[in-house]
């Protein structure tokens, strides 16, 4: 990796966690907040050349989606529903064995399903708060499920095929995993280690980057 490029990344991060989130400006926050993945994506765009390639581009276009979404309250299930997608697809990515494809498969079908459902019920369901709460909760346990698949299928290509890369993939989804649980953690407790969401936003940069350097065909 570029200086160049590593040094522009870890300025954009930390536009965002230290003026960004605080930002009273709508467009401005949401502006910082993508910006670092975006320049992920144009990274990967010139320097990947595997055949992952085109997934590893839609999981992070994905991303940008969610992180933009999630900007906005009223548009956070959407956001939640982006990410799930994404840990998807780079659950996808992860995976090695054309043996147990169908398992992943198996998996994914299964989330997909439960998430679409649980949009339907949200829909046409009743509007009582107390309906919604339980939703919400739904919604979260489902995406866990899926970032859980998503750790697991790294975890598994780091034991099969034991290599920088699949390590950098196993650490990357262990600090995305460790982000969305300091998320949950920031809304139930009061911590000045969260306030700010400088930990959370921190490791999911970190996670971000990660990910896309674990990617094979990257020069």
């Amino acid at each position: 990796m570029e200086v160049w490029f590593a040094t522009l990344y870890s300025s954009l991060c930390f536009l965002y966690v230290r003026w960004g989130y605080f930002s009273a400006t709508k467009p401005l926050k949401l502006l910082s907040k993508c910006l670092p993945v975006v320049l992920l994506w144009v990274w990967a765009w010139y320097r990947v050349t595997s055949t992952e390639r085109s997934l590893l581009l839609v999981a992070l276009g994905v991303s940008i989606l969610g992180d933009a979404l999630l900007v906005t309250p009223r548009a956070a299930p959407g956001g939640i529903l982006a990410f799930a997608v994404a840990q998807l697809l780079y659950a996808s990515l992860f995976w090695t064995s054309a043996a147990e494809v169908s398992v992943l498969l198996a998996l994914i079908t299964a989330g997909v399903v439960l998430l679409i459902g649980l949009v339907i019920a949200s829909r046409f369901g009743k509007k009582a708060p107390e309906r919604r709460r339980s939703w919400v909760s739904n919604v979260i346990l489902c995406y866990f499920f899926l970032l859980s698949t998503m750790l697991w299928t790294a975890t598994v290509r780091c034991l099969v095929r034991p290599h920088y890369s699949s390590v950098a993939g196993v650490t990357g989804a262990l600090l995305f995993y460790a982000s969305d649980v300091l998320i949950v953690a920031s809304a139930l407790y009061s911590s000045p280690w969260l306030e700010g969401r400088t930990l959370i936003m921190t490791l999911y940069y970190t996670a971000q980057l990660l990910i896309v350097m674990s990617v094979e065909g990257v020069s």
